[in-house]
């Protein structure tokens, strides 16, 4: 990629980062209930793991969620 020198764009400095992803919904063994969840999340957070994104849903089986972890390799 070829960026001009009149560019807004930042040059890219050093290697990429490479990134471990992960997803925990209410449905997983560890996280049944929204406070067994948040403790789980912050159990991760000490792990490295950053929540980068999530989601609810509803069906009638009840409402669903999903959180999107990640941390560097």
């Amino acid at each position: 990629m070829l960026i001009s020198e009149d560019s807004r764009l930042a040059p890219l400095s050093g290697p990429m980062t490479k990134w471990e992803y992960k997803i925990i919904r209410n449905g997983m063994q560890e996280t049944r209930s929204f406070e067994e969840a948040e403790e789980f999340l912050n159990k991760l957070g000490q792990e490295g793991w950053e929540a980068v994104g999530g989601g609810t849903g509803g069906s009638s089986y009840g409402i669903h969620w999903i959180v999107v972890m990640k941390r560097p390799l």
